[in-house]
């Protein structure tokens, strides 16, 4: 959903012409992500086990003021950023509801700046020598009961059988701006034949949002007329970049790329020089394993009757910064046949050594990815005219998989 989310921004955008600053241009705050670890919840019946999921996000803002931020949970499957709780809530149960108030308090909150305004770094510490970061928010730590779950299946049959989604909020503010943010996680029953057998005995809203029968093992429609051959849900994983390149111009032809550096953790890249004014292109490169198998349920719109797709996941990658130019601010294989952009270098080293660019990304339906890199323009001494007539730029790549 968060891919389709940001084509579509990209898209509309693109066909703007009201004077307004380009969406890939980062000028104030701006939330250019946020990840849930693990992205899919799954648990087992009949004890249903409580289940733990932390949230982080990716703020940043170029003018790098303070930043205050608050996170809060929303136990309901709401598409209002829980501005319908207590709607939703009045229809529960006296337990339920205690249940979800507890969930819906749990908050954290306080004040940040970006990474690189800490003094303090180990010698040995990969951040503390690059570039300028975006802002240190804490993780969001949330357990859900396993209560939660029995609620959503009598609910919504757990979401027709194929998860719900919960979500944490987000609401950051510097001076009079402020931005919200929402980040859903998968909240399902892997044994769905179980969970199917359990909203059959609850009956009332249970039964009535699994209406269909699901082949037993070993069996296909063909064979058991009427069935859908849905799978026990498998759990989905954030995925993860394997390389990051670069290659010198603008052709995207050139084979001579080369692997920048990557730091301990694999998520992000060093630091690669280029000319201003001119070229260079970035490709990520992910395992793969980021791109995983899921279902989907499809309705017949004349009909009615539903229908199990079987897809795999794909990612795109969107683009912004702060300073220079992006051939793609979209890359998606889809319509771009890679994830590579190329970005040009500004003609002059912006007076304000943070100037960043920055991509983001996104993987397709039940989780988010994110690639993030950061472009640091600095001034660097000049090389010999007859070499190099302009001033270097240097470009850190920072990007992350979300």
């Amino acid at each position: 959903m968060n891919r389709f989310y940001l084509t579509l921004m990209a898209l509309s955008f693109a066909s703007c012409n009201s004077g307004l600053d380009s969406y890939e241009e980062l000028i104030d705050l701006r939330v250019l992500g946020l990840q849930a670890e693990p992205p899919e919840l799954l648990i087992d019946l009949p004890e249903a086990q409580n289940a733990a999921v932390s949230f982080k996000a990716l703020v940043v803002d170029p003018r790098h003021g303070p930043v205050t931020y608050h996170w809060s949970f929303c136990p309901i499957a709401s598409s209002t950023a829980c501005l319908d709780y207590n709607d939703v809530r009045a229809l529960a149960t006296a337990s339920d509801a205690a249940m979800l108030d507890g969930l819906r308090n749990a908050t954290q909150g306080g004040t940040t700046e970006p990474v690189n305004a800490h003094s303090m770094y180990s010698p040995l510490d990969w951040w503390g020598t690059r570039a300028a970061w975006p802002y240190d928010l804490p993780a969001f730590p949330v357990t859900l009961p396993g209560t939660l779950a029995y609620y959503h299946v009598q609910d919504s049959g757990m979401g027709f059988g194929m998860g719900v989604w919960p979500s944490a909020v987000l609401d950051v503010q510097t001076g009079d701006e402020s931005v919200k943010a929402i980040k859903r996680v998968t909240y399902g029953i892997a044994n769905r034949r179980e969970l199917a057998q359990l909203a059959s005995e609850l009956g009332g809203e249970a039964a009535a949002a699994m209406p269909f029968e699901l082949c037993y093992p070993e069996q296909t429609p063909a064979t058991q007329p009427g069935c859908l051959p849905l799978k026990d849900a498998t759990p989905n994983h954030n995925p993860m970049f394997a390389r990051v390149r670069a290659a010198q111009g603008k052709d995207p032809t050139n084979p001579d790329w080369t692997d920048i550096e990557l730091n301990p953790a694999g998520d992000v890249a060093g630091v690669v020089t280029v000319v201003a004014g001119e070229w260079i292109r970035l490709l990520p490169e992910f395992t793969p394993e980021s791109s995983e198998p899921y279902q989907n349920l499809k309705a017949d719109l004349v009909d009615g009757s539903l229908h199990v797709e079987d897809l795999v996941e794909d990612i795109a990658v969107t683009w912004f910064v702060t300073s220079g130019k992006l051939l793609n601010t979209l890359t998606w294989p889809l319509f771009t046949k890679s994830l590579d952009t190329a970005y040009q270098a500004p003609d002059v080293p912006p007076a304000d050594t943070n100037g960043r660019l920055m991509p983001v990304g996104g993987k397709a339906t039940r989780s988010t990815a994110m690639c993030m890199a950061i472009c640091r323009a600095i001034t660097a001494p000049s090389e010999p005219a007859s070499v190099r007539p302009k001033e270097s730029t240097a470009v850190t790549a920072d990007l992350r998989a979300w």
